[in-house]
C-alpha cells in the first residue's frame, strides 16, 4: 500500500493504492469480473494472456488527489515489448467530479512518450507524461458502479481530483501477453532517476525472506497455472532483482 498523490507538500491530501489484493484474498481471482476480463483479454491481445496484477484505489471525498497524464508502459522494463490491457471498474457511480477516467483517443499510436516524476520528486510512485500530445482532445468516461473501461498500456490517460462528497474506490486488473524482447534498444531515463531507492528497498526485502513470501503468494493466487505464465513471472522477478 502506498500514497499515489503526485504532490509532496505536507498539507496535501492523499490517495491510496493497495497493490495485488488478490495475494491476500485469492477468491478475487474467481469473480465474474476477472473471468469475463480474462476472456476478453485472451481475445484482444493473446490466447495466452494472463492476469499480472490487480489494484484497489481510494480517492477520498473532497480531497482525493487525481492521477496525472501518463502511459502505463512508461512504468515497464524497456527491454521488453509489453502488450497489456487494463480494466478499470469503479465501485460506486463515478463522474468527472468524482475522478472518472479520462483518455486521449488515438494516443496509443504515439509510442511511449517522455515522462517525469511530478514536481521532480522521485520518491513518489506516480509518473507524469511530459511529451507532446493534444490534451484538448481528452474524453472523460463517467461510469455507473460496476461499469468498466478498457485501455492498452500506451493510451494516455488520467483521473481528476475527487471533489465529490463520496469516497471513490476503483478496482483495476491488468492482463499481459507473454513478454518478448524489444527489437530496438530503448531506455526510460525517468525510471533510472527513481530506481536506486525503489530497487534497493525491494531487493533487501526479497533477499531477507521476501522472495519466499512472494512465491507463496503467487502459488496461492494461481500465477503459475501454465508454463507460459510461470516463465513470464520468473522473468519479471529476475528483471526486478537486477534493477531493470
Amino acid at each position: 500500500m502506498f500514497d499515489t498523490s503526485p504532490v509532496s507538500s505536507r498539507e496535501a491530501q492523499h490517495s491510496i493504492q493497495l497493490t495485488n489484493p488478490s495475494y491476500f484474498e485469492p477468491s478475487l481471482r474467481k469473480t465474474v469480473y476477472v473471468q469475463r476480463a480474462t476472456h476478453l483479454a485472451q481475445q484482444l491481445i493473446s490466447p495466452n494472456a494472463f492476469l499480472i496484477g490487480d489494484f484497489v484505489l481510494l480517492k477520498p471525498a473532497h480531497v482525493g488527489t487525481g492521477t496525472p497524464w501518463h502511459q502505463d508502459e512508461a512504468y515497464r522494463d524497456p527491454n521488453f515489448v509489453h502488450n497489456e490491457l487494463s480494466f478499470w471498474m469503479p465501485l460506486q457511480d463515478t463522474d468527472a467530479e468524482a475522478g472518472c477516467m479520462v483518455f486521449i483517443p488515438g494516443s496509443h499510436n504515439l509510442g511511449v512518450l517522455e515522462h517525469q516524476s511530478p514536481n521532480q520528486d522521485v520518491r513518489k510512485h506516480a509518473l507524469e507524461c511530459s511529451g507532446e500530445f493534444h490534451a484538448e482532445a481528452a474524453v472523460a468516461c463517467p461510469l455507473p458502479a460496476g461499469g468498466c473501461t478498457i485501455h492498452n498500456s500506451r493510451i494516455i490517460h488520467r483521473t481528476n481530483d475527487n471533489t465529490s462528497s463520496t469516497d471513490r474506490y476503483a478496482y483495476i486488473i491488468v492482463f499481459s501477453a507473454p513478454q518478448t524482447p524489444a527489437k530496438n534498444n530503448r531506455s526510460f531515463p525517468w525510471l533510472e532517476k527513481r530506481r536506486p531507492a525503489d530497487h534497493e528497498t525491494r531487493k533487501r526485502w526479497l533477499l531477507h525472506g521476501g522472495l519466499l513470501v512472494l512465491l507463496m503468494r503467487k502459488l496461492r493466487r494461481g500465477d503459475f497455472w501454465s508454463l507460459t505464465a510461470a516463465w513470464d513471472s520468473l522473468r519479471r522477478g529476475l528483471s526486478n532483482m537486477r534493477g531493470k
